[in-house]
């Protein structure tokens, strides 16, 4: 069995949100570490006061979240383009269908052609 042990390479030696890593094999066969990069999320987050772990804890509950979907965890033109990303993958999909229906429909008569006159 292969051993999967990696080093870190950065001072940080712990397995914390913000030291995030993915394995990978070295063209000489060796495991190596490549960290993740943080993503951003652009903008702050309307709404959401900024406090520490511990005063957030404390915060009043409509003080940490947004009422709406993601609401505390995304900020709202995040979450807009999530929506119109889906929905135009959506629709795409149907326009899709659409014109492969035609297609179908041509090939599936050229079948009931071809059946029916064999018969005769």
């Amino acid at each position: 069995m292969l051993d999967r042990r990696v080093t870190y390479k950065r001072s940080r030696s712990y397995r914390t949100k913000s030291n995030k890593f993915r394995t990978i094999k070295t063209p000489g066969g060796k495991l190596a570490i490549q960290y993740i990069k943080k993503n951003t999320r652009g903008s702050a987050m309307a709404g959401v006061k900024v406090a520490r772990p511990a005063a957030y804890k404390r915060l009043h509950s409509a003080r940490r979240s947004v009422s709406r979907p993601y609401g505390g965890v995304l900020p709202g033109q995040q979450v807009r383009d999530r929506i119109v990303r889906a929905f135009l993958i959506e629709e795409i999909k149907s326009i899709k269908n659409r014109v492969a229906e035609p297609k179908d429909k041509k090939k599936k008569s050229k079948k009931a052609k071809a059946k029916s006159s064999t018969k005769k």
